[in-house]
């Protein structure tokens, strides 16, 4: 009799301990997980599929979110985060997402609205800004609905750039440009649900840019700034330039000055780059004597294209 007690013992510590491990193996899988956070562009500055390590998130099924910006970091292959959190049957959650966590960019959830991010672009804050979203519905016994959840990132700003040649009257000599600044663009937004509205506040901000050396055939083109997208109203530019001989003199020395219309480009979108070159001649430098005749005005053309390839030149006239 004291046998057969002892092994109905044992057979019920075997069946708790099988019936322990089973549903730590349940509540594993019932984790939320994330996956599908893919990006594609091309330039350096960019967040990119590669360089991508790190977003937050926000989401839940209800008024109480579950994930209040919670960061979430690549592990090789996978997403990670702690605490983790688990799916709960019969439930429609939202989530929302964004990166980088960086200053100019300050995140609120709602969960009827989703989330909403109010972006400072100025030249203090210049970083790429991407957003995705998702949805999922697991049922009752949560048989379907709890795969990771996907996120397909993009690009809420746009990029714009300059670039600047030098023609025949100034091949021969050596051409430097300095102090570009690009004025009077709108610098802050705000984004919900992905879609842009209107800061509560619009500002103005100047785009600057210490400048370089104008090189023959490729010329000088400016880092991009990234930039709210916008209606593109005729915007204006100047720059100090100077041309050297190879003697070290000074053959002329002055600013160039441009108000670039919007003739071909009248916005600039969301996940698009925009290049604007100039070829200048000698011509167009305004001199610091006040004797010297006006200057010839520059002319533009402007080119757009998606992240995902290069920018062209000389597509599109802007002037």
């Amino acid at each position: 009799m004291k046998k057969s007690l002892f092994m109905c013992g044992i057979a019920a510590l075997a069946l708790a301990s099988c019936t322990q491990n089973e549903v730590l193996d349940v509540n594993d899988s019932r984790a939320i997980g994330f996956s599908g956070t893919g990006i594609n562009n091309i330039t350096r500055t960019d967040i990119t599929s590669a360089d991508f390590k790190e977003f937050k998130v926000f989401g839940g099924y209800d008024v109480n979110p579950i994930f209040d910006g919670v960061v979430v970091t690549k592990n090789g292959q996978s997403w990670t985060y702690t605490p983790p959190q688990y799916w709960v049957g019969g439930k429609n959650y939202k989530f929302g997402a964004y990166a980088p966590d960086a200053s100019g960019i300050a995140p609120s959830w709602n969960y009827n609205t989703g989330l909403t991010l109010e972006v400072n672009s100025d030249m203090t804050n210049q970083n790429d800004v991407i957003y995705a979203d998702a949805t999922a519905s697991p049922d009752e016994d949560l048989a379907i609905g709890t795969d990771n959840v996907s996120l397909t990132f993009k690009h809420l700003l746009s990029k714009v750039s300059f670039c600047f040649k030098k023609d025949n009257t100034l091949e021969a000599l050596t051409v430097t440009l300095s102090n570009f600044k690009v004025a009077n663009l709108t610098t802050n937004a705000k984004w919900v649900e992905g879609v842009q509205e209107a800061a509560a506040s619009p500002t103005l901000g100047n785009y600057t840019h210490n400048g370089g050396t104008i090189a023959s055939g490729t010329g000088y083109t400016t880092t991009p700034f990234y930039v709210i997208p916008q209606s593109v109203n005729a915007f204006a530019i100047t720059a100090d330039i100077s041309a050297v001989d190879a003697a070290g003199s000074i053959i002329k020395e002055g600013t160039i000055n441009a108000l670039v219309p919007t003739t071909g480009i009248t916005k600039w979108d969301a996940n698009n780059q925009y290049k604007y070159t100039a070829t200048l001649s000698i011509d167009n430098i305004d001199p610091t004597d006040p004797t010297d005749p006006d200057p010839k005005p520059i002319e533009f053309t402007g080119d757009v294209e998606s992240w995902t390839t290069p920018a062209k030149e000389g597509n599109v006239t802007v002037q």
